[in-house]
This record gives C-alpha cells, sequence and structure tokens, in this order.
C-alpha cells in the first residue's frame, strides 16, 4: 500500500490534480475518491395480531427496506416455553423455532411477509391453552457487500 507523504496526504497513490479527494483514501479508484457504500435500513410495518389458529395457516406481516433485499423471518420460543408445548429442543439451543417466511423486500412498498408454523409445531402451539410469548426475527440480506440488518420484535401469540 502506498505510504502517506505531503505530496499524498491520504496515502491512496494519486497526487496533485488527479486526487479529487485529496483527504480521503480511493484506494483502487481512478479519482482518488472513496466509492460511496449504501446503508441498509430496515424495520417492521405495522404487525397484526398473531393468533395461533391463524398461523398454521399463514399470517402476513410488512417490512419494509431501503435496499432490494432477500427476507428471512424466524418466529423463536425460549427453550422453557419449547419444553410446555412439549416441543423437541436440540441440544444446548436456547430457543426453538416455531415458524418461518421468507420474500424479498423492495425499497418502494417494502415486502408482505406470510409467517406460517412449522409443521411439528402447529398442533402444539393451536391447541396451548394460554398464550404464547414468541420472539420474531427477521434478516435482510442485500447483495453488493452491504451488510444485513436484523430486526427483532418480542409478540404473543394469542
Amino acid at each position: 500500500p502506498p505510504s502517506l507523504s505531503a505530496n499524498d496526504p491520504d496515502g491512496d497513490g494519486l497526487v496533485g490534480a488527479k486526487d479529487k479527494c485529496p483527504t480521503s483514501a480511493g484506494i483502487g479508484t481512478a479519482d482518488g475518491c472513496p466509492v460511496a457504500t449504501a446503508k441498509l435500513t430496515a424495520a417492521f410495518g405495522k404487525l397484526p395480531k398473531f393468533k395461533r389458529k391463524a398461523l398454521a395457516k399463514g399470517t402476513i406481516f410488512p417490512v419494509t427496506c431501503s435496499i432490494l433485499s432477500p427476507v428471512k423471518a424466524n418466529l423463536t420460543v425460549s427453550k422453557s416455553v419449547a419444553k410446555k408445548l412439549k416441543l423437541k429442543i436440540k441440544k444446548g439451543a436456547k430457543t426453538a423455532s416455531i415458524g418461518s417466511a421468507s420474500g424479498s423486500c423492495k425499497p418502494a412498498g417494502g415486502a408482505k411477509l406470510k409467517l406460517k408454523l412449522s409443521s411439528k409445531a402447529k398442533k402444539p402451539v393451536t391447541k396451548a391453552k394460554k398464550a404464547i410469548k414468541a420472539k420474531l426475527t427477521v434478516i435482510f440480506t442485500p447483495a453488493g457487500g452491504v451488510a444485513p440488518v436484523t430486526v427483532v420484535k418480542s409478540v404473543t401469540l394469542g
């Protein structure tokens, strides 16, 4: 890598008129300016009430994003709730997945994801006598080296 000098204060290897950004390193660029990186912002839209019986068939919920992104959602319960529901939990795991959704989020309009209970969780969740506390985690993973974003919300399955 080039070293810092009086002629090249940002150390990008370009000097004088060739360096359009003399105080910011633009290593590998023609004009010496750093490449702007996009930043993803993502959020939940207005969440519906998650009813256990409706989740068995699928409940739609909205998400928003600033960059086109594939999206995966996972609905989990704690180990203690999983035991009460008599769900098998992997050894050493602190949570158990009971549902999922996936789709593609667009900057204009976001996405509507259909969250469905897994086949193993469908019967115990819909037959539960009390409301179930769960966590909804949505991961947005855009292409092009943009950092993924995870949003998490605690929900009650009534």
